[in-house]
């Protein structure tokens, strides 16, 4: 997804939580959960930084 455009780290996460609710538990559930919190600790490293 974030290679396509130039998509936040927010944008990422958001999108990223909506695919999780979509799914049943299991391990792609988990990976995009993953995937998911990698965005948000993103994001507290951008705001620490600005």
């Amino acid at each position: 997804m974030d290679n396509k455009t130039q998509d936040t780290p927010a944008e990422c996460a958001r999108e990223a939580r909506k695919q999780v609710a979509l799914l049943a538990p299991g391990k792609v559930r988990d990976a995009l959960i993953e995937k998911a919190k990698h965005y948000e600790a993103e994001m507290r490293e951008k705001v620490l930084s600005d």
